[in-house]
């Protein structure tokens, strides 16, 4: 029997702390850099655009790469890839 695999991965979450805050450590790569896991990233979140990040063994060793999908400042970001 073949794997199912959904076609999408939705995560919400509440976080206690001001909604800029928030934003810059999602969407700034220098600020990524501060709680994800990674050696590097790389945002552009104009639509379409690519957002890749170099991930450490902690998650999986290797290059995650993505695009910006959908982008309400300061209340949603959805990345695609």
């Amino acid at each position: 029997m073949a794997l199912q695999v959904p076609d999408e991965v939705r995560k919400e979450l509440e976080i206690d702390a001001p909604r800029e805050r928030v934003w810059r450590a999602v969407t700034e790569p220098d600020e990524l850099l501060g709680w994800f896991p990674t050696h590097g990233a790389e945002v552009d979140l104009r639509p379409g655009g690519l957002v890749r990040s170099a991930l450490t063994e902690q998650i999986r060793q290797g290059n995650d790469t993505g695009w910006s999908e959908e982008l309400d400042e300061l209340r949603a970001y959805v990345e695609a890839g």
